[in-house]
């Protein structure tokens, strides 16, 4: 599954609105118990603020809150600006501090609104796609060629040298089969392919 995301630092952004302070916190997040750990966090922190509000999407998880605020202009425009922008596996929180001046329903929905959308703006994107795990095991003379393989195609190997050389590389999913077909013929069928397991990798 390829998607859009944000890095995992925390994104800090802030804005004043008819004298409310409102703070965008965003973060990656693989799951849902880091959004959750990653919101109690922000609340925490602003235990004194008026309202600590926020939205998540992982996967096909979702969830919003808008802690206290009228119902519907808080929470879900958060969740409606994650959702224009096409992300998925991030947290917004964004906390208001009251400035004594109240906005209305329709002046909530845009103060919370904006606020995210700065804060995404600021954040970092990173685009994921899914990538396979192949450890190749080969003798020294196959891996010099083997070597310019990796290069040419811009492949991230770690490699471990014992009485034979063993590289472990991150390949796109989809191009695990030409890679071992490839690998195979370079080494003049000597080297040794083993899948080792999926992650999510930066694209």
């Amino acid at each position: 599954m390829r998607y859009t995301t944000v890095k995992k630092q925390i994104t800090i952004e802030k804005q004043t609105i008819q004298k409310s302070v409102f703070l965008a916190y965003v973060k990656g997040v693989d799951t849902v118990e880091e959004a959750r750990d990653f919101y109690l966090e922000i609340s925490k922190k602003h235990y004194d603020a008026t309202h600590n509000c926020y939205a998540y999407v992982v996967d096909d998880k979702v969830k919003f809150s808008d802690d206290g605020e009228p119902q519907g202009t808080a929470g879900m425009p958060i969740l409606q600006v994650i959702q224009k922008q096409n992300l998925n596996r991030v947290c917004v929180v964004v906390t208001r501090y009251f400035g004594g001046v109240k906005l209305g329903a329709g002046g909530l929905v845009r103060a919370y609104s904006s606020t995210a959308v700065l804060g995404l703006d600021k954040a970092e994107k990173v685009h994921v796609k899914p990538c396979q795990i192949v450890e190749v095991h080969c003798n020294y003379t196959d891996y010099q060629v083997l070597q310019n393989f990796f290069k040419a195609n811009s492949m991230t190997c770690d490699v471990s040298y014992t009485d034979q050389v063993i590289a472990t590389c991150k390949i796109d999913l989809e191009n695990v089969q030409d890679f071992t077909k490839k690998a195979v013929e370079l080494a003049c069928g000597r080297a040794t392919i083993t899948l080792l397991g999926q992650i999510q990798g930066e694209e």
